[in-house]
């Protein structure tokens, strides 16, 4: 983590030098997405309140991102509530705007993405809280599934064939999601998908 933030800050004051204010906030979403899988949720949430801030009104799929910063954020720091609204409102805005394109720094931004995210949040939630673990690993198990499963298909397009470490990140959450739910047969068939990544 130390070194990804350290390269992300370089970033982001080489993007502040040139004037992009909207690459800039796409790098203070991501320290925010490195604190937030650091355990440390109140930093995670700071940071994507400062990548909203430095975005501005700016373009809505690069808002949408930062709303899906801000939600894994919320996630990190145990604030259902929050993480569940700026889920929403980031699938919200990116299936509105998704076909008109988007800062080419996103190319990888697509539903697919968004909802696998979520479906780490939650398993990082889950993780966090008593009252509601079952539901949320149950969940995150549902929305992993479905995003591994659109991933990791063969064919012309596959994402799992231009992004493998994505999709492999999202299978190891779909078993981690499993295991802790005590269900260990979908687990392994996940982990044989990530291994054929």
């Amino acid at each position: 983590a130390g070194a990804a933030e350290r390269y992300l800050l370089l970033s982001l004051g080489v993007c502040r030098a040139l004037g992009t204010s909207d690459r800039a906030a796409n790098a203070i979403g991501m320290l925010s997405y490195v604190s937030a899988f650091a355990g440390h949720g109140p930093q995670a949430v700071r940071l994507a309140e400062a990548a909203s801030r430095e975005c501005g009104k700016g373009d809505p799929v690069l808002r949408a991102r930062l709303l899906g910063r801000e939600a894994t954020a919320a996630a990190a720091d145990g604030d259902l509530g929050r993480f569940r609204r700026q889920s929403q409102e980031a699938a919200d805005l990116l299936h509105r705007h998704s076909a008109g394109g988007g800062p080419s720094f996103l190319y990888y931004l697509t539903a697919e993405q968004l909802a696998a995210e979520t479906g780490l949040a939650l398993v990082m939630l889950a993780e966090q809280v008593t009252a509601s673990r079952s539901r949320l690993l149950s969940e995150a198990a549902a929305t992993l599934s479905g995003a591994v499963a659109v991933m990791a298909a063969p064919g012309p397009g596959a994402v799992a064939s231009a992004y493998p470490r994505s999709a492999l990140l999202h299978a190891t959450f779909l078993a981690r999601a499993c295991i802790l739910r005590g269900d260990p047969e979908p687990a392994v068939a996940a982990m044989r998908t990530g291994l054929g990544l």
